[in-house]
């Protein structure tokens, strides 16, 4: 029987301010599909139906689009997770779809520029990294970050500042041109504009240059994880077949290596790495109480693939920070539980498992974890992250002198140094 293509639910695109039924239906719709769905319930630290009675009354008195498509975010961040997200024509447009060309992280609590998606653009604006960005507009950053943060589903509070930062305070309309109030690299405050374009958006992968795989002083290996393709790897582990320690740099997102090299990192066959577990619906709720939460709880574990190819011993860190989720996070799973490869940075985002997503009327796409994932031992990963065993984070003196404090803190570390 040919399968059917038809998508399950209408997203109602050619009404994006749609009627008051249909906001309610967005409202439910939101409410179900979590309810029954969403792996990470034990963890949301709010009932879930008392959201959805907050709620009811947002979408009956929703004025116009835009107030019922930030109603819709604003209730997605009660999930606390921070695969969710919510996008539409209408919030695009209204967050804006083009960026200044720098990249701008918290750095002890201040946002700074740490890197550019332009970097002539920048430089011609008179951009240098290690600026602090003062306002935005004439708003003050802090107050930009925090209208941002209250439409940004996140799993922890570094995710939600990394976000709220890198991609709320610098958007802005197309071929707009921001204006930016800066504290430069001498303590001066000035003024500077440039323009807004959508090619200047951050891409996935960061901005770190220099040799994906390279030896550092003390013949120590280093391997970028956020470039390193799966055609690298046996080359990587044949440059560092004699170094006594690899640091493996995962502050971004990976590709897809961690299924081949975890392999090379133990002699132990049949390893768990991590634990999955989804809840597959078996009714709808009765009322009255009389069934409640009918369902299969499907638990499985993935373990480390076989490989026959040659094995690494030596020690083996991992760097990590606020910008590591999903399957940067599992390929720390994956480490961790080949050989106990240390982290060393700050805590991960604390959101992993496969991103599923759903229509809401409107026109509005509603993305969320779709499975559960726990450390191969049961530990608590969701709205917790990775936890480093050495905590150590940028500083803004580091930054303007071109440091990288974690990855020296790194080195120091597999070389037994205090």
């Amino acid at each position: 029987m040919e399968q059917s293509t038809a998508p399950l639910d209408k997203a109602y695109d050619d009404m994006p301010y749609p009627p008051s039924e249909y906001r309610l239906l967005g409202a439910f719709r939101v409410w179900a599909v979590i309810d029954y769905f969403f792996p990470y319930k034990e963890f949301m630290g709010e009932d879930w139906s008392d959201v959805l009675r907050q709620f009811i009354p947002r979408m009956e008195a929703a004025k116009d689009a835009l107030d019922y498509h930030l109603a819709i975010a604003e209730m997605v961040t009660h999930m606390h997770d921070s695969h969710s997200s919510v996008t539409s024509p209408v919030l695009r447009n209204h967050f804006g779809e083009a960026s200044a060309p720098i990249r701008v992280r918290a750095i002890e609590g201040l946002p700074v520029i740490t890197g550019f998606t332009d970097q002539q653009a920048a430089k011609d604006a008179g951009l240098e990294i290690g600026d602090v960005i003062l306002k935005v507009d004439g708003v003050d950053a802090s107050q930009k970050i925090a209208e941002r943060l209250k439409y940004l589903a996140h799993s922890t509070p570094q995710s939600g500042i990394f976000y709220a930062t890198e991609r709320g305070l610098v958007r802005g309309p197309k071929d707009s041109t921001a204006t930016f109030a800066i504290r430069d690299l001498h303590d001066q405050v000035r003024e500077v504009k440039v323009q807004r374009k959508v090619e200047y958006l951050p891409k996935t992968q960061g901005d770190r240059t220099g040799d994906v795989l390279r030896i550092l002083p003390g013949n120590i290996g280093y391997a970028d994880l956020d470039r390193l393709p799966v055609s690298q790897v046996d080359e990587m582990f044949e440059k560092f077949k004699d170094c006594p320690a690899i640091i493996f740099d995962d502050r971004g997102y990976p590709q897809g290596t961690a299924w081949h090299i975890a392999p090379r990192l133990t002699d132990k066959n049949n390893i768990v790495a991590a634990l999955f577990r989804r809840s597959d619906p078996a009714s709808a709720d009765f009322p009255n109480g009389e069934l409640a939460s009918s369902e299969t709880l499907t638990t499985f574990l993935q373990r480390i693939p076989a490989s026959d190819k040659s094995r690494y011993h030596g020690k083996t860190v991992m760097l990590i920070d606020e910008r590591t989720i999903s399957q940067a996070e599992h390929t720390g799973l994956f480490f961790e539980a080949a050989n106990g490869t240390k982290f060393i940075g700050g805590p991960t985002e604390g959101a992993n498992g496969d991103v599923t997503f759903f229509s809401v009327p409107g026109g509005i796409m509603v993305h969320f974890s779709g499975q559960g994932v726990w450390h191969a031992d049961g530990r608590q990963l969701q709205r917790l992250g990775l936890q480093p065993t050495v905590e150590v984070h940028p500083t803004l003196a580091g930054i303007r002198a071109g440091k990288d404090e974690v990855l020296d803190k790194a080195i120091e570390y597999v070389q037994g140094q205090p």
